[in-house]
């Protein structure tokens, strides 16, 4: 029998997917497989990269840190968890839109 986390697969959510600049996004990571031990998570775009590794203990769902002030860009988001040999369990991408003001 497959646990539920397998079946539904990783996601990650960034709100709002599309913003003004300096904007301000959330995200969380839902359906964390229970065998999970590290998140990795990544923000790339053209003028901001940041990266984080949390270290996992059950959770189904992880916060991550606001990020603030972001640039005018595209920016993709990958979350990445791995089990306790380094393993790649799950793992998602998805994309935000910053958007800068007209003159």
């Amino acid at each position: 029998m497959l646990k539920w986390a397998l079946i539904l697969g990783l996601t990650i959510s960034v709100s709002p997917s599309v913003s003004f600049e300096p904007a301000t996004l959330n995200a969380k990571v839902l359906h964390i497989n229970p065998e999970g031990r590290l998140l990795t998570y990544i923000i790339v775009g053209d003028d901001f990269a940041q990266s984080s590794v949390l270290e996992l203990h059950g959770e189904k769902t992880v916060f991550l840190p606001q990020w603030k002030s972001i640039p005018q860009g595209a920016y993709t988001v990958t979350a990445t968890v791995t089990d306790a040999y380094g393993k790649v369990v799950q793992r998602d991408t998805t994309q935000v839109q910053v958007k800068g003001f007209e003159q």
